[in-house]
């Protein structure tokens, strides 16, 4: 990784880490950092995602989840990275509103690949990874994934963090998001559980 990149990395830390990423992410754009440092980003830019529960375009929703994550690198750059996969998966069906399939699966491709190449340690792109993978609990609501299995998947020493990630993307869909569905699926989860070892 070259100087300029290393510089810019601490500097996206130091942003990621700060009271309202949001507003830094914005100069990083507008100052062309973001498209040195991760050029992937700007097909997020102006992005509609064509459907009645988003608000916002895709970067401006990613803004909104970060913003409203807690302060925590890895938990962070899982809500910045949770729907890059988003502008190569949009399809609109019949009634004209888009559809984005998969979207979580290789948005978690993606942060893989650009956290390497960034230099991450191993284990911060393993749990932002898995947080991106699994942030979409559609899954979970359509049974595509068995509560075991997502517990599993996520790992219980996660459960809290993907929990604040799904909370701040449904806060960041629009004005009107239901934030009920997650907290309904955390109480599934803590039933099942029985409370023991999630505290």
């Amino acid at each position: 990784m070259n100087k300029k990149i290393e510089l810019i990395k601490t500097e996206f830390d130091e942003i990621l880490l700060s009271d309202e990423p949001s507003n830094g992410l914005r100069i990083m754009i507008n100052n062309g950092n973001m498209k040195t440092f991760i050029p992937e980003v700007k097909n997020m830019i102006g992005f509609n995602q064509h459907t009645p529960y988003h608000d916002y375009d895709v970067f401006e929703h990613t803004l909104k989840v970060v913003d409203n994550v807690p302060a925590q690198l890895d938990v962070r750059l899982a809500a910045f990275f949770h729907d890059i996969g988003k502008p190569y998966c949009l399809t609109i069906d019949k009634d004209g509103v888009g559809h984005f399939k998969g979207h979580n699966i290789l948005s978690a491709e993606m942060t893989f690949d650009i956290l390497t190449r960034l230099d991450y340690d191993s284990s911060i792109i393993e749990k932002v990874v898995l947080l991106v993978r699994y942030h979409y609990i559609k899954d979970i609501r359509t049974k595509k994934i068995s509560l075991e299995e997502y517990i599993a998947k996520v790992k219980m020493e996660n459960l809290r963090d993907m929990f604040a990630l799904c909370r701040a993307d449904v806060k960041g869909k629009s004005e009107n998001a239901k934030i009920e569905v997650v907290n309904e699926l955390e109480l599934k989860i803590r039933e099942y559980l029985n409370n023991k070892n999630y505290n």
